[in-house]
């Protein structure tokens, strides 16, 4: 399903290896994609030693990705192009309080991510796996001035019942969208593969969001999204 969002924005996918049927689409050339190209991959050794799967060693840096994507993918957008977001410089939520959210990936022990407003700083930080989310190079903690949590059903690739998990992420579903200490309920469409997300309000009115860095979490309906 990442290579599925990856098409809604006409992106090029990087990645570090594929199960079989995501090599099938690859194949499709219906993506642009990078898979572990040792020009920008490089294997942790710390990570290594202490004793992590090969799949948990596999980095890329941000800068050096995206130098080899402008070298090797033509990196300008269609001026046409559209990507479903309508941005607005700020705006406030006439919704429910969502000072805290939990998100839930399922019932029972599934994972789940907590995220915590910052009143002062105007966006959320994230905690995980009981730590905060920080980048591994700076210490320094994550932040997401928008958060969007969409439900779609989760089905399993072709041929698999299991290990190869989709999302239904083409027709319509409904979500929250969560900013500045707020959350409204949302709806959103999409038409095909290729085609973006469109994300409404209830009453059928565009969403519009805040400029800035945007978490997107995919979850089966039945998650319960906790807020406070």
């Amino acid at each position: 399903y990442f290579i599925s969002i990856s098409r809604a924005y006409g992106a090029v996918f990087v990645h570090s290896g594929a199960s079989y049927y995501a090599d099938n689409v690859f194949y499709g050339k219906v993506v642009d994609h990078v898979n572990a190209d040792p020009a920008i991959f490089y294997r942790d050794s710390a990570r290594q030693s202490a004793g992590y799967a090969m799949e948990h060693t596999h980095f890329t840096k941000g800068a050096n990705a995206l130098a080899f994507l402008e070298e090797n993918f033509e990196m300008t957008a269609d001026a046409e192009a559209n990507y479903g977001l309508n941005f607005v410089d700020e705006q406030t939520l006439e919704g429910e309080s969502a000072q805290k959210v939990q998100v839930n990936f399922g019932t029972g022990w599934a994972k789940t991510t907590n995220f915590t407003y910052d009143q002062a700083a105007g966006n959320y930080t994230a905690y995980q796996a009981n730590r905060d989310w920080v980048d591994a190079e700076t210490n320094e903690v994550l932040r997401f001035e928008n958060l969007l949590v969409l439900y779609a059903e989760k089905c399993y690739a072709p041929g698999t019942n299991s290990g190869n998990v989709l999302h239904t992420l083409v027709g319509e579903n409904t979500g929250y969208y969560i900013s500045g200490g707020k959350v409204v309920p949302i709806k959103w469409t999409r038409t095909e593969e290729d085609a973006p997300f469109n994300y409404t309000l209830e009453d059928g009115s565009p969403l519009t969001v805040i400029p800035g860095k945007t978490y997107v979490g995919i979850v089966p309906p039945q998650s319960p999204i906790n807020f406070e």
